[in-house]
């Protein structure tokens, strides 16, 4: 009887990278992140094609693609190949991918007795640094965003500061300031910017705001522009005190409506005195007093207040305060009106 003996099958050589990972999903993060990685555009070109050659989505231990030189500048939108090799070279450098170079540097995989054995250009470190290249591009877009946020508070404050009176004759300041803006200001100069103006506005002794055309763009063109004092935006609604239990408290309006010390810095002290602040602030907002008025007899001046508190917070992004505030008050004479959603909302965005 014979004896077979079995012999021990080789393995190939473990890889540390063992997930897959979707490569489109890494090339949009890298994208978003090149400039912390020191990539130009014309590389995420480059590094674009090279992943077309990789048969799958989900990079796995496969990682090593072969394309001559000519292939990928035809698939990198026909690039001249000396340019290719600089964007190649600056892949290399960012350590994203790794050249693994033949005896005669052709791109090619040879089979062995211990395995293929893959000449090309490998894409392994790409994938070992998609963790890394992920939480970059969410540090970005998360900068970028607050960047926003903050450019539009200062487009805020200085509105607020140029509709007041007092500002008549710092005209040439405020188009300094505007002509700043036009450029692309980075936090940390947008956050100078924005407590230069909060200064300059807290200086300022609350007044009665100049003529203000409503920005609704509709019926608001014939109606009469606001030139009352505090007391007429207010007197038609008597109710200026405490608002019915089922509105919010003052004190969870005023966390929520922050935009409201922009305007006007002074504490609140009060019902009467939130109700007195947002009827000077309205017309800084375009808000007419036809407008403020109708909103005050429906809504009375409390929830009024609020709405235009909350209105405030989302100011950049309503382009007809006025009209949106007088559709709030049609809603609010048929079926009654509550500004807890607006204030639910702002309390999610806060979160």
């Amino acid at each position: 009887m014979q004896t077979y003996i079995s012999t021990p099958q080789r393995r190939r050589p473990e890889t540390a990278v063992q997930s897959p990972e979707n490569k489109w999903r890494i090339l949009r993060d890298l994208t978003t992140a090149r400039k912390s990685f020191g990539l130009s555009d014309r590389a995420l070109t480059v590094l674009s094609a090279l992943l077309s050659f990789h048969r799958s989505d989900d990079l796995t231990a496969e990682t090593v693609v072969f394309p001559s030189n000519r292939v990928l500048g035809d698939r990198a939108n026909g690039m001249p190949e000396s340019t290719l090799r600089r964007h190649l070279s600056s892949l290399v450098e960012a350590g994203l991918i790794t050249r693994r170079d033949s005896p005669n540097r052709k791109r090619y995989a040879r089979h062995t007795e211990s395995g293929l054995m893959p000449f090309g250009f490998d894409l392994s470190p790409l994938l070992r640094q998609r963790d890394v290249i992920a939480a970059e591009a969410d540090r970005i877009l998360k900068e970028d965003a607050r960047r926003k946020v903050l450019r539009e508070t200062v487009m805020v404050t200085l509105q607020a500061l140029a509709a007041h009176p007092a500002s008549a004759n710092d005209c040439a300041d405020l188009n300094a300031i505007r002509q700043r803006l036009r450029r692309k200001l980075d936090i940390d100069a947008l956050t100078i910017l924005l407590a230069d103006l909060r200064a300059a506005l807290a200086t300022l002794t609350p007044a009665a705001p100049a003529e203000t055309q409503d920005l609704s763009g509709n019926d608001s063109q014939n109606e009469r522009h606001i030139q009352d004092s505090d007391k007429t935006l207010i007197e038609s609604e008597p109710e200026t005190t405490a608002p019915k239990t089922s509105q919010p408290s003052l004190t969870m309006v005023t966390a929520l409506c922050t935009e409201l010390a922009v305007y006007d810095p002074s504490p609140i002290q009060g019902w009467d005195d939130f109700i007195e602040k947002t009827a000077r602030i309205a017309p800084m907002m375009g808000i007419s007093v036809d407008t403020w008025r109708q909103a005050c007899a429906t809504m009375t001046a409390s929830g009024a207040s609020i709405t235009v508190a909350a209105m405030l917070q989302k100011f950049s992004r309503i382009r007809n305060p006025g009209g949106y505030l007088r559709s709030l008050a049609r809603k609010a004479a048929g079926n009654g009106f509550s500004p807890m959603p607006m204030l639910h909302a702002l309390a999610r965005g806060a979160s």
